[in-house]
């Protein structure tokens, strides 16, 4: 889990600094084994907002009008990408975590990972936005930490506004 704490750490760092990334996901989190550190990479899809220098950087313009990769992304970020904020990003992280240990997706369980790919991009925007995820314990019955499995869900939450504690550091 060292991997995803500092992962975490990192966002916190670029939320701190007025970054939201909007495309957390592994392929996006640089494990450097040798210096024992994690960056996040891929900021081609951040926004920046600064207002203490009246900043406000939307570096994309998004895929199809989206930001982020399909199978990462938050619910808000479907239908409201201007909403995004770091509880999206926290949301990507944990799902990150979650595709990571199960290769599954929470709201898509029935899928293996491998061939999420396969699914259309309107059915996983439905399923996304209108099925809860489902607990990592169900899916996976080595994963015995039902503490840690429950803790997992509260960063999956559909509305951001229900995300507990929704912060990288409270992530891991």
């Amino acid at each position: 889990f060292g991997y995803f704490r500092n992962a975490a750490e990192a966002l916190k760092i670029c939320h701190q600094n007025g970054m939201i990334h909007r495309d957390v996901k592994p392929s996006n989190i640089l494990n450097m084994r040798v210096l024992n550190r994690v960056k996040l990479i891929d900021f081609e899809r951040a926004k920046i907002t600064r207002p203490d220098m009246g900043l406000v950087l939307d570096v994309s313009k998004g895929y199809r009008g989206m930001h982020g990769t399909i199978p990462f992304m938050s619910p808000e970020q479907f239908d409201a990408p201007q909403e995004c904020d770091e509880t999206s990003d926290v949301y990507s992280l944990a799902l990150s975590l979650y595709q990571v240990m199960v290769h599954r997706h929470p709201q898509l369980p029935e899928y293996e990972r491998e061939i999420l790919s396969n699914v259309p991009d309107t059915t996983f925007a439905d399923k996304v936005k209108n099925n809860d995820a489902v607990s990592i314990s169900d899916i996976e019955p080595r994963v015995r930490n039902k503490k840690f499995a429950d803790g997992l869900l509260k960063f999956l939450v559909r509305d951001k506004d229900a995300r507990v504690d929704a912060t990288p550091t409270h992530f891991i």
